[in-house]
């Protein structure tokens, strides 16, 4: 029982961290909300500036974190401190959690 509680803490960030392919609308206006998404460097800026709107694929996920708070391009970074904050919450709660069972809810023999 308490792995299968565990599991959503660690597999969580499969799906909140998740990023679609994703372009800027000012970049081709003409793909905006269109459903063809094309891999390329520059899909951050428009004309030389970065991109303040981004227009996301939506067929494999409708909705994540990524895409919500647009943590794509210059705000990726978000993603990695995202991950490490989950994954030493993990860490400290189970030796805090793990210790506190240990004390309060062993039963002597």
């Amino acid at each position: 029982y308490a792995m299968a509680a565990m599991a959503t803490g660690i597999y969580a960030s499969v799906f909140s961290d998740y990023t679609p392919r994703h372009h800027c609308v000012d970049n081709i206006t003409r793909f905006a909300y269109s459903s063809e998404f094309y891999e390329s460097a520059d899909r951050c800026t428009a004309d030389g500036e970065l991109c303040q709107e981004f227009a996301y694929d939506k067929e494999i996920i409708s909705s994540s974190a990524s895409q919500e708070f647009d943590i794509v391009c210059s705000q990726a970074y978000l993603k990695s401190i995202s991950g490490v904050l989950r994954m030493s919450g993990l860490l400290i709660g189970s030796f805090v959690f793990g210790w506190i069972s240990d004390t309060f809810g062993r039963v002597n023999a």
